[in-house]
């Protein structure tokens, strides 16, 4: 993914509605990297085959190409059914990553958790996946998408410690009405599923700790295949519906997810074993953590005015024998906004961002508050110049995220302008 794009609306990061609408003349900028290379397209029927063969983002002095094959069978209403192959591999200089099954491992402890270290380069990365989309009564969605993921370090420490990891999905919506929509899934997605390390630029240190996480979630690491919705070693269920009658929207969720293996010395050591979230601990003190979400989304919608509550509450737990393993976290997360139309060339939005974390992360006290209001507007003065203005002024409060260090506290103002001209 791409820094934040400017936009006239402020989300969660998890949410689960479309966002504030932009003017009719603003297209959206990518959100993704480009890659560089060749592609194929052949279609014949109701068959698609796609040959692709690209380098990918990475850092100076490495290199990491993809080479990936892909065929789709879209029947309409009688389903879409798909197939494909991806092999993903590096080379140049190694790369020090926060994994432990690389080379130069290191250990560290601390008042934030244990934290490792190791070196990666040459990986090899293959993956293969099947998908099939399909109605087995005229108002019923049935969903199976399995995945099988082969990988291979270079410098690896244990040579010959890989195995497969596997990617399971399964998923039933029902359309109760043409508004009224609801259905259940489950996830299964393996530490050892598509565990390719691809770091393409500076590292992200979001609260503290969070260098220590690989980079499956967050990071600036390219990610081999989505993980939006359940992350690596991680199985569970997730239940949505979603509401859309007239003026009025609703869309909410919920789900589990618990680690499928501790995050241990021992696992963690096994080439292409990676967790996210959660800190190594060791062998004799392996314990499992758990994650609850719900988020929920409504808006309403006039002829000239959209108003939006946009809101997620994250939880994150894991029991410990030894205190220095213990997480307990809650991220509430909500996000209040209005939008006024004037015409189609002109619109006003204004709103108030909050987001928390406050619990417990090893033994370490958390309590933070972030806040930001917001207000401005976009303009189309032509078919070929647009322009967005926005200011956002914001405040962290908070404990300190070592013990005994500063507090963040800080507080300021951004001013956002994306001038828009096509040639």
């Amino acid at each position: 993914m791409t820094n934040a794009n400017p936009s006239i609306g402020v989300q969660t990061a998890e949410t689960l509605g479309p966002g504030m609408p932009n003017v009719d003349a603003w297209a959206p900028s990518p959100s993704t990297l480009p890659l560089l290379g060749s592609d194929a397209l052949l279609k014949s029927g109701d068959s698609t085959i796609e040959l692709t063969d690209a380098l990918l983002p990475g850092l100076q002095d490495t290199q990491a190409r993809l080479a990936m094959a892909s065929w789709v069978l879209d029947r309409g209403e009688g389903g879409r059914f798909s197939a494909q192959v991806a092999n993903i591999t590096t080379s140049g200089d190694p790369i020090g990553t926060t994994t432990y099954f690389g080379t130069h491992q290191r250990f560290y402890s601390g008042p934030q958790g244990r934290l490792f270290t190791s070196t990666l380069a040459d990986q090899v990365q293959t993956i293969a996946g099947v998908r099939a989309l399909f109605h087995p009564h005229a108002s019923d969605d049935a969903l199976v998408e399995l995945g099988e993921a082969w990988y291979h370090d270079g410098l690896a420490a244990r040579p010959g410690t890989q195995s497969p990891g596997t990617y399971v999905h399964l998923a039933f919506t029902r359309h109760f009405t043409a508004a009224l929509q609801a259905g259940i899934g489950y996830y299964r997605f393996d530490p050892r599923y598509a565990t390719v390390i691809l770091p393409y630029g500076v590292p992200e240190n979001v609260w503290s700790v969070a260098w220590s996480w690989p980079g499956q979630w967050l990071k600036s690491t390219y990610q081999a295949v989505d993980d939006s919705i359940a992350g690596i070693n991680r199985e569970g269920v997730r239940a949505h519906g979603d509401y859309a009658r007239g003026k009025f929207e609703l869309h909410a969720d919920a789900y589990e997810w618990r680690q499928i293996e501790p995050v241990t010395a021992s696992n963690a050591s096994q080439e292409g074993w990676v967790d996210g979230y959660f800190l190594p601990q060791l062998d004799g003190d392996a314990t499992l953590g758990w994650q609850h979400q719900v988020g929920l989304y409504a808006a309403w919608h006039w002829l000239r005015d959209d108003l939006v509550l946009d809101s997620v509450w994250d939880r994150s737990y894991r029991p410990a024998i030894a205190p220095v393993d213990f997480v307990s976290i809650n991220y509430p997360q909500v996000v209040a906004s209005v939008q006024h139309h004037w015409n189609r060339k002109m619109l006003a939005a204004a709103g108030y961002a909050r987001y928390s974390a406050n619990g417990t992360w090893s033994t370490t006290p958390v309590g933070t508050i972030y806040g930001a209001g917001f207000a401005g507007g976009q303009w189309t003065f032509s078919d070929r110049q647009q322009l967005l203005v926005q200011v956002r002024r914001y405040g962290l409060t908070g404990l300190p995220s070592i013990p005994g260090g500063p507090p963040p506290t800080t507080r300021g103002t951004v001013l956002v302008v994306d001038q828009r001209v096509q040639f």
